[in-house]
């Protein structure tokens, strides 16, 4: 039996799918659930450095040549069970820390221990997600140092 999938997204699944309206760069094919691939997906597009607006994952659908296979195959109810077990549903647009000064940023001595959500933040600490450290600005300069990256 497939599961029926009601999307709450401004855009549908069939365009996602036939990418008529949106970069395909934007939009990663999962056929299963691998879940560290997919963390890394979901990593990439919250860095959304460009402001483009993140990305779509669709699981459940193969890949081929950045294109979805047909007939879409979707995932057991076996699999989703497994998924929704282990899910962390989180949807929150707080935006950047106002409190930080853009020339702390370019320079590398920014730090931000401000949440745009508490309960979230509590949260990811409490799941040991999160360190709550503030090191997370640090963390993205030494890293885009490391790479060969321009600073920001």
């Amino acid at each position: 039996m497939m599961y029926q999938f009601e999307s709450g997204l401004p855009i549908s699944i069939e365009s996602l799918l036939s990418h008529q309206k949106i970069e395909s760069d934007r939009i990663e094919f999962k056929e299963g659930w691998n879940p560290d691939p997919i963390y890394r997906s979901i990593c990439a597009f919250a860095n959304d450095f460009d402001n483009i607006g993140g990305g779509y994952i669709i699981i459940g659908v193969k890949e081929k040549d950045g294109e979805a296979v047909r007939p879409v195959t979707g995932l057991s109810s076996a699999d989703i069970a497994r998924i929704e077990k282990n899910r962390i549903m989180v949807y929150n647009c707080g935006g950047p820390d106002r409190s930080i000064r853009l020339e702390d940023l370019r320079d590398g001595t920014a730090v931000s221990g401000r949440y745009s959500n508490h309960r979230l933040g509590d949260f990811l600490k409490e799941m040991d997600l999160a360190e709550g450290r503030s090191t997370g600005l640090s963390l993205i300069h030494r890293e885009l140092a490391r790479n060969g990256s321009p600073r920001l």
